[in-house]
């Protein structure tokens, strides 16, 4: 309305005016907003991309409560398309069919599968460079590749230079006892078996600011989430998980410990650019021993990072792991090279289980 003369029979119920103001105390989910009046107020979290409004009363003073027209905070996320690729244009990846079919199951006790396509690249374009593919992971579907080689392509070569290096530590070399790497170098590059594994799908009815180093290095959430036949030990140290899983079942089982932090906004932009779509958020295990000084071993350095991005109804998760290995011969990693489809069993078993788990949880 105008000057407050809009809506039924003069009473001023029109909108004044909206304030968008980045609040040190922002509000809780569903909270009720006080205190808006005589203008509609709000708060934008620039971190996830959250507002929440409140539309008050335009008068200068309400003559009761019910003058005050307040509103339950609620939620919207402003997700931008993802690029689809030459020639298909934009596409808003959602999960909210997927949400609403996921809650249906739930109450009628049906367990869905998770079906699985593995992919010949790392590629970002092979990942998110389609309508149909982005189509797939709305359905509820995952994506996984793996490699195991003793060379880099040139997309493993950005991935070398975003990941490799990243770290929680100040001194990651004093503090955390590994290497760096320079995949520029030729000489660095000659010293390690290259194993990258990445993945992708949705988690529906989830919210980025949910997905917290403390949630993500909780035994309890890992021992839900982790394939069956990992088994997850509890760390002294803060932000920190040890598990061991099968590589090959029943013969060869890994044992690994990872501290878990956020990973800051230069570090996001890097992400997105490597992986083709906007990263809001991320999280980065980084491979640790318990002795110190540790032993060393074929492990020169492992780093694993999720990118959360958040989409209507949820948020996509693209999941990368790099490790650099001196004990791999080439010989042994052709073969290891043709792991992939096991990998992709797991990567849909753990996109199940970490649906049911976050739904529980939160």
């Amino acid at each position: 309305g105008q000057g407050g003369q809009g809506g039924q029979g003069g009473q001023g119920t029109g909108v004044e005016d909206i304030q968008l103001v980045e609040s040190a105390a922002r509000p809780t989910r569903a909270a009720h907003v006080i205190d808006c009046h005589p203008l509609a107020s709000g708060w934008f979290d620039i971190e996830t991309g959250l507002i929440a409004l409140c539309i008050g009363s335009t008068q200068s003073s309400p003559r009761n409560q019910d003058d005050l027209h307040l509103t339950k905070l609620e939620e919207y996320w402003r997700p931008t398309p993802i690029y689809a690729g030459a020639g298909d244009g934009s596409y808003l990846l959602s999960a909210e069919q997927l949400l609403c079919r996921l809650q249906l199951n739930k109450r009628e006790g049906v367990t869905e599968r998770v079906q699985g396509r593995l992919l010949n690249s790392h590629d970002s374009h092979t990942y998110y460079g389609s309508r149909g593919n982005l189509q797939f992971l709305e359905s509820g579907g995952a994506f996984y590749s793996f490699t195991c080689r003793t060379y880099l392509t040139p997309y493993e070569c950005d991935m070398m230079k975003v990941m490799a290096n990243m770290t929680s530590f100040e001194d990651e070399q004093k503090e955390n006892f590994v290497p760096g790497f320079d995949v520029n170098n030729a000489h660095d590059v000659a010293k390690y078996t290259f194993v990258i594994q990445k993945g992708a799908y949705l988690l529906p009815g989830v919210h980025l600011n949910s997905l917290t180093p403390k949630l993500l290095s909780g035994t309890g959430y890992h021992r839900s989430c982790q394939p069956v036949g990992a088994e997850i030990f509890d760390c002294r140290e803060p932000y920190t998980f040890r598990f061991t899983r099968p590589i090959v079942r029943y013969v060869c089982y890994m044992t690994i410990q990872f501290k878990v932090s956020k990973i800051g906004r230069n570090d996001l932009d890097a992400l997105s650019s490597l992986m083709g779509i906007r990263v809001d958020h991320g999280i980065l295990m980084e491979r640790t021993k318990r002795s110190k000084p540790p032993k060393v071993d074929g492990t020169a350095k492992a780093k694993s990072i999720l990118c959360y991005t958040a989409v209507p109804g949820g948020v996509l998760v693209t999941h990368a792991t790099v490790i650099l290995n001196t004990a791999i011969p080439g010989v042994v990693s052709a073969i290891i090279d043709t792991f992939g489809g096991m990998g992709l069993r797991e990567t849909c078993e753990t996109a199940e289980r970490t649906r049911r788990c976050l739904s529980s949880l939160l």
